[in-house]
């Protein structure tokens, strides 16, 4: 009888146990607020599907050297605050979120077949960092091959950051969902009126803010006041959209050839500029639009290279002539060095 009852004893115990591991269980599993917002948010991207490991750790991020240099001697095109982050930051975490992006913001997309590795450290349920790595094959500043290619941090922002771009967020929703159907239809007009689809001129077309215009019609729903004029607006907006991406397409094509000559005419003042100065490099471009310059010569050597870089505009200018790879190369001796000017 004591036996049984202390058999017993241990099964209502072990039964218990397994009772609060799982309450446990299910109450770590269950998103917090920041959590959920940042499960998809217009800034920070998509982490639905994301990689999640719980472990608790502490990390000391730094922007890489090499990559802060290199914005330093090459500032990049687009001048984004929100891209200008920590240089370095101690986060203490208990789980990390990792997705895989094919581009983020300004960075441009994938190099070599690696994504970017975008992610989030978490302590308790609070966002702690968020930070951007890009995958490198060789050092941007002094094209020296790296012994150990692969991924460096090149974006971190705090909680601070991370909070007020939430708020900032939250505050744009709230106001949008505190509209009357009334006010929504309002808004999409007003969204419509800022274009001009009518002109036969292609160039001289605007179409307004399509993108809020269809946002504030959707949320017009059936039996809602002004439900069938949305709906006529709505396809307004659908021949818009239709008639936008003609004209971009049109546009685009003719600004890709405009950029291509101007890609050609800078190659051929490039290559007096070289034989004013007593060098002979061969010029060359790749690339569907010519986005790619291949340069070769004898001449060239790794310090070389550092020196026409560092010392002069060329690679501002290239870029600005809207090319995406610049190549050294020196055939003779098996040597090259690539630049990646969509840093």
């Amino acid at each position: 009888m004591k036996i049984f009852w202390k058999l017993n004893s241990i099964l209502l115990l072990l039964i218990s146990l397994s009772l609060a591991a799982g309450v446990s269980h299910g109450k770590d599993q269950e998103p917090s607020r920041e959590q959920q917002k940042l499960l998809n948010s217009p800034f920070f991207g998509d982490f639905r599907k994301a990689g999640r490991t719980r472990e608790k750790g502490k990390a000391s991020l730094k922007v890489w050297d090499p990559y802060r240099e290199y914005l330093q001697k090459f500032p990049p095109a687009a001048d984004d605050p929100a891209l200008k982050g920590n240089d370095r930051l101690d986060a203490a975490y208990d789980e990390v979120w990792v997705s895989q992006r094919d581009s983020f913001r300004h960075f441009g997309k994938k190099k070599g077949g690696k994504p970017y590795l975008v992610k989030l450290y978490w302590r308790d349920g609070d966002p702690q960092a968020f930070t951007v790595e890009k995958y490198y094959t060789q050092d941007p500043v002094t094209f020296r091959t790296l012994s150990d290619p692969g991924y460096r941090l090149v974006l971190i922002h705090d909680r601070p950051f991370i909070l007020k771009e939430l708020a900032r967020e939250a505050a744009k929703e709230k106001a949008f969902n505190a509209l009357t159907p009334t006010a929504h239809l309002r808004e999409a007009k007003k969204a419509l009126a800022e274009g001009d689809p009518e002109p036969k001129d292609l160039m001289k077309r605007t179409y307004g803010r399509l993108a809020d215009a269809r946002q504030h019609l959707e949320a017009i729903t059936r039996g809602d006041p002004g439900y069938e004029e949305a709906r006529k607006l709505m396809k307004e907006v659908e021949e818009r959209e239709k008639d936008q991406k003609k004209h971009r397409e049109a546009v685009e094509q003719a600004a890709r050839v405009e950029m291509v000559k101007r890609r050609e005419k800078m190659v051929a003042d490039l290559d007096r500029d070289f034989l004013g100065k007593g060098l002979d490099v061969k010029i060359e471009l790749g690339g569907p639009d010519k986005t790619t310059i291949r340069m070769d010569s004898v001449l060239f050597s790794r310090p070389w290279v550092y020196l026409l870089v560092d010392k002069t505009d060329l690679l501002r200018d290239l870029k600005n002539a809207g090319f995406k790879e610049a190549v050294f190369s020196n055939k003779a001796l098996k040597y090259s060095w690539d630049v990646d000017l969509e840093e």
